[in-house]
């Protein structure tokens, strides 16, 4: 699956920079880090805690208050980039174009952590089938959606962050019923507390 994301992205180079201006670039790479900033933030490693020796019969409560828990931080940190949106994007570009991309890019922040959780927890339990045909829908889905709205569409910036939404879009709506199925429903603090500590 990651070959063929790789293979995507370097057929995506000479598109990219055939139709996008470095600015593009620039705006996409500040955003790229950015979202991968917050998610380092949120996100905890499931495998310290999941197989942690002591947790085999708690690993569905596990499961689901570190998804709780790191779903609650990505939404307080999208409602913090969306309030102060507009105040930091007046310091970076007049672009219309660049300040909607700047508002889409708050959907990245919110899949990107569970996306991320999904693709963790298919790794470390051992859903190789489902981890590469998630992996090679979004790749494929990003890659071809991207290719059409820059080449017919001519959407530039916007192209690149809807085809990324619809990437990140699949993995969690075909990723989250696989996680649904190992919760355990129910907050517990005590179970919180660890990786708060983390």
């Amino acid at each position: 699956g990651n070959i063929i994301q790789g293979i995507l992205l370097l057929i995506l180079i000479p598109i990219y920079t055939h139709y996008l201006t470095p600015e593009d670039f620039g705006f996409i790479a500040l955003m790229v880090i950015t979202i991968s900033l917050i998610t380092s933030l949120v996100i905890y490693p499931i495998d310290r805690f999941y197989f942690k020796p002591g947790n085999i019969e708690r690993k569905g409560l596990i499961l689901f208050n570190l998804f709780f828990f790191m779903a609650s931080k990505t939404l307080l940190f999208a409602i913090l980039y969306w309030v102060l949106g507009d105040f930091i994007f007046q310091f970076l570009s007049n672009d219309p174009q660049f300040k909607k991309a700047f508002q889409l890019y708050v959907g990245i922040l919110i899949l990107s952590p569970p996306s991320y959780f999904i693709y963790n927890f298919l790794r470390l339990t051992g859903m190789t089938k489902r981890h590469v045909y998630l992996t090679v829908s979004k790749a494929f889905l990003s890659f071809a959606l991207s290719i059409f709205l820059l080449a017919e569409m001519d959407w530039g910036v916007l192209a690149v962050v809807y085809g990324e939404i619809a990437g990140i879009s699949i993995v969690v709506l075909f990723g989250m019923p696989v996680l649904f199925k190992h919760f355990e429903y129910k907050v517990s603090s005590s179970i919180i507390v660890e990786p708060i500590k983390y």
